[in-house]
């Protein structure tokens, strides 16, 4: 896992993360979150998504989850590789330069995912809202780490 200048990264990078934070525009959200997820599959296709946030957490939608439906209702015969995220949130607390990264669910289905597909593993690029900064990790990096065994689930996926 690493934090990287957005200028370092590859310019397809760029530009899929551009793309990303302008998914993030289309969210539909009543606190002004805004998250946007392009998954990019290894044939080059994508998949887009944005939050969708409703007065009850039950109806909301991850950008995350949003963009993995999209791949599962087309079913494309070629496997995720990346997924990009860019996110903001209209909380005191947070601010532009603060990296979004999955949340628990959204982990949780792309651990299914890697399990169902049997993928080794599937990497993650998560931009600021500036973008002037980007986390890289693996998905078994974004999961919490307990002691010197490491990510618990990584025997199912051929991790460490």
């Amino acid at each position: 896992m690493q934090i990287i200048s957005y200028k370092k990264i590859s310019i397809q990078d760029r530009q899929l993360l551009l793309a990303t934070k302008k998914v993030s525009e289309r969210s539909v959200t009543l606190k002004k979150h805004k998250v946007g997820c392009i998954i990019m599959c290894t044939d080059g296709s994508t998949y887009q998504g944005a939050t969708t946030t409703r007065t009850r957490a039950i109806g909301s939608t991850c950008a995350e989850r949003m963009a993995l439906d999209q791949w599962y209702f087309k079913h494309p015969k070629k496997d995720p590789a990346i997924c990009y995220l860019v996110g903001t949130f209209d909380r005191e607390s947070w601010q532009d330069n603060f990296i979004c990264t999955p949340c628990g669910v959204c982990l949780e289905m792309f651990l299914e995912l890697l399990i169902q597909r049997k993928l080794k593993k599937l990497k993650f690029m998560c931009g600021n809202w500036k973008l002037s900064k980007v986390l890289i990790a693996d998905l078994s990096e974004l999961f919490p780490q307990f002691g010197k065994g490491g990510w618990p689930y990584a025997k199912n996926i051929g991790g460490r």
